[in-house]
């Protein structure tokens, strides 16, 4: 009898402790900011999510590490494409760290950020090159747009791998996230332009049957968004332009 009460008591004192240990109140606060040069935010790639599991992966991030926290961890933060982030923390004590492969500039200098309820920062970069005056024009006696901008040079000696224009059925567009893209040449400081066909016969092969329909449908609604974008040569992410809308009218 005393065996049976005992085993009960232990059952009941470990199914407590497993609920507690599952119940733990999800972070209160919203960490929120801009990644910036100049006051102004940087332009990225915009981040995937995982369909499976709805998670973000990809794209340009910073990381945020709190120390002595009891489930210790690197926490992503992911860049939006507008240079602009948002993270759910626990109030705490953080160090925001901005990561390699980014197009700016190697930072190893981290940030203190005492996050106690809502706040919102400013995390400033040096980029090696801005994307300056973007502009698009439609041409519809051939059906293709040209991007003109220019590759603004802001740390010197570092040189232009490649230049982008991508065309996109919704305002999150780049180079991985487009119905089409195209690579050209810029050289810094000097005004360069990009010219791509969004004509479906100018896709014939069987592998772009896709791109043919989502172009047929982009001229169908008679509109597209676009961006510009600069990559650096040995760095993995291009900066970009911000989003424009252009109208694909033939009257």
């Amino acid at each position: 009898m005393k065996l049976n009460i005992f085993l009960s008591l232990s059952l009941a004192l470990l199914l407590l402790a497993s609920c507690t240990k599952d119940n733990y109140d999800p972070p209160g606060s919203t960490l929120t900011g801009r990644v910036v040069y100049q006051g102004q935010p940087i332009g990225v790639r915009t981040p995937a999510v995982n369909n499976t599991g709805g998670s973000t992966t990809g794209g340009v991030q910073l990381e945020l590490w709190q120390r002595g926290y009891q489930l210790f961890t690197k926490i992503p933060v992911y860049i939006n494409q507008d240079g602009t982030f948002s993270a759910s923390l626990f109030d705490g004590d953080y160090k925001l760290v901005r990561l390699g492969g980014a197009p700016w500039q190697n930072n190893t200098d981290s940030i203190d950020i005492q996050v106690r309820g809502s706040m919102s920062i400013d995390v400033p970069v040096v980029p090696y090159f801005t994307v300056n005056t973007p502009s698009f024009t439609f041409n519809k006696t051939d059906t293709t747009i040209t991007g003109t901008f220019t590759a603004t040079q802001v740390v010197a000696g570092r040189t232009v791998e490649s230049a982008s224009i991508s065309v996109g059925s919704t305002q999150f567009v780049d180079i991985i996230n487009c119905v089409v893209s195209r690579n050209g040449s810029a050289a810094p400081g000097t005004p360069a332009s990009i010219t791509i066909s969004v004509n479906p016969a100018r896709y014939p092969a069987a592998s772009q049957d896709l791109i043919r329909k989502k172009l047929a449908e982009l001229l169908q609604k008679q509109y597209s968004y676009l961006r510009i974008g600069v990559k650096t040569n040995g760095v993995g992410e291009s900066i970009y332009s911000s989003v424009q809308k252009i109208d694909l009218k033939f009257q």
